[in-house]
């Protein structure tokens, strides 16, 4: 069977809503079973601290997936305004919103164009993808690169622990958002780290036009 493009998007579309789906209905799950183990019999004292640090990354996550759909829902009905940014200062606004433990490493102002709420998006996004894999051991750095900016997130696990349908569905988001942004997303292995690049162009050069008087 044949599908046309608009066909085709539609399916690609309704899978990935449905791959987010699963993923809100597992963290809520998640989330009230440790709620109800909070409030049951107390946990011994050193119980206590990481059944916290559970739920409050299980919120993180929940909190970004929330973000992904308001954004992709923006992209499809309102599009994008571009304007210039700086990347570095971006990285670390979107560490501070997710309370990733990242270790995101302090550099020189990097200067892209972009939509400011939905390249934080994409941060947030990758970052959060990022903790699960890792669970929570990733270093994260803002550079310049070929002729733009690029978010550099390092990830210590093996590559077969990359790709979930839950995964894949979010990554279809990002790629998405990267488009709308005219940048790219691309993850590739590097040794024993896995490396997820999101690259966006660099802001447009201001000419001057120079008439006769």
């Amino acid at each position: 069977m044949v599908l046309h493009q608009p066909e085709q998007e539609r399916l690609i579309a309704g899978e990935t809503l449905r791959g987010i789906e699963r993923e809100v209905r597992d963290l809520v799950l998640s989330l009230r079973a440790l709620t109800a183990l909070l409030r049951s019999e107390p946990a011994a004292e050193h119980e206590d601290p990481v059944l916290v640090r559970i739920l409050d990354a299980e919120l993180n996550q929940l909190a970004v997936l929330v973000g992904e759909v308001c954004t992709a829902l923006r992209v499809e009905d309102h599009g994008t305004h571009s304007r210039s940014l700086d990347l570095s200062r971006a990285l670390h606004q979107a560490a501070r919103r997710v309370n990733v433990r990242a270790l995101v490493k302090l550099g020189a102002p990097v200067p892209v164009s972009g939509d400011p709420e939905i390249v934080s998006q994409i941060i947030q996004s990758a970052l959060a993808i990022a903790v699960r894999l890792a669970d929570g051991r990733v270093t994260a750095e803002a550079e310049e690169r070929m002729g733009g900016g690029v978010v550099l997130v390092k990830v210590p696990r093996d590559a077969d622990q990359v790709t979930t349908r839950k995964r894949d569905a979010r990554m279809v988001l990002v790629r998405r958002f990267m488009s709308a942004q005219g940048g790219r997303f691309t993850i590739e292995r590097q040794g024993n780290e896995i490396h997820m690049k999101l690259w966006f162009p660099k802001p447009a050069s201001k000419l001057r036009r120079v008439g006769s008087a």
